[in-house]
């Protein structure tokens, strides 16, 4: 029994590789200018998702749009940040609005910091924005003399 169980482990490992190399090859075959065609199309589809009020829906693509940092998407994930969602929505939008390093998406974490009644929350958004300033210049003397005033 032993072989037989060994024999079906390496089936399964040697599936797992074609299906890779397979994926792969497909992508390396797609043209170079597909992405450009359809880019526009994707990043407004995805901001549609972030406006939607599928809560699912608004995840994903608040998740997406940070993680391939979407300057587009600013807006509606500001947006959506001032409205009612719930405390685990909020910092998803907020640690997206991070990964796309836009000033004003930070600065709309910022005001956050003190309007939220759970001191935890005021925690994270406060921490949020302090990596983002961490990541900044802080020797450009605009920089620095925004950074000043807010804090």
């Amino acid at each position: 029994m032993k072989p037989l169980e060994n024999n079906s482990a390496k089936k399964g490992i040697l599936i797992l590789f074609a299906l890779t190399l397979l994926t792969t090859s497909i992508n390396a075959k797609m043209p170079d200018d597909f992405k450009c065609k359809n880019r526009k199309a994707a990043v407004a589809m995805l901001i549609e998702g972030i406006k939607s009020d599928n809560i699912g829906l608004m995840k994903s693509a608040a998740y997406l749009a940070g993680k391939y940092r979407l300057k587009e998407a600013v807006p509606a994930l500001i947006e959506k940040l001032n409205s009612n969602l719930d405390d685990n929505c909020k910092v998803l939008i907020a640690l997206s609005l991070f990964m796309i390093g836009s000033e004003e998406g930070i600065e709309a974490v910022f005001n956050l910091t003190n309007s939220q009644p759970d001191s935890h929350l005021n925690h994270i958004y406060g921490a949020i924005y302090n990596e983002f300033v961490k990541s900044l210049d802080i020797n450009d003397p605009l920089i620095s003399s925004i950074v000043d005033a807010k804090r």
